[in-house]
């Protein structure tokens, strides 16, 4: 599943959300994929947090005004995978960010910065290279919960 291969269209939310029937969501989205216009679905993060060869960036922000316009923003940023609002000290939002290269990164927090002025206070950065990832099985993940969530079943 964290490759990919198990995910699908889900006609039936679609159909509601949309008001039609589900065959028609069918036939559409087929037709879509034919004439190219979408891929079938995929995994964007076969490795959990990022694309192959991606930096991770955990970014602890202080949003300091115009938090709403800035959510707007972070919601359409394409290097933005998760954003949470929380409460840690100065820092009210948390931020998961992709990038090929720190390059990239610094010049996102640049536009960033230039966008809203003045609206981001503090600002603490972690950076994970994909050199320093240990890789681990997922399969031996999977079975390793399984077994211990079903062990007091065993006699």
């Amino acid at each position: 599943m964290a490759r990919g291969k198990c995910i699908k269209i889900n006609e039936n939310k679609l159909a509601k959300e949309l008001g039609v029937n589900r065959k028609t969501i069918i036939k559409r989205t087929q037709e879509l994929i034919r004439k190219r216009w979408i891929s079938t679905p995929i995994c964007r993060f076969p490795n959990f947090f990022t694309p192959p060869n991606y930096i991770m960036a955990i970014c602890k922000l202080e949003v300091r005004s115009n938090k709403q316009k800035f959510i707007q923003n972070i919601r359409n940023d394409p290097h933005i995978t998760l954003a949470f609002d929380v409460k840690e000290g100065r820092y009210n939002i948390l931020l998961f960010g992709t990038f090929r290269s720190l390059e990239e990164e610094l010049e996102w927090e640049i536009k960033q910065g230039l966008f809203l002025p003045k609206c981001i206070g503090h600002v603490n950065i972690q950076y994970f290279s994909p050199k320093n990832i240990v890789s681990i099985s997922q399969t031996k993940v999977s079975l390793g919960m399984i077994d211990q969530k079903y062990m007091y079943f065993r006699t």
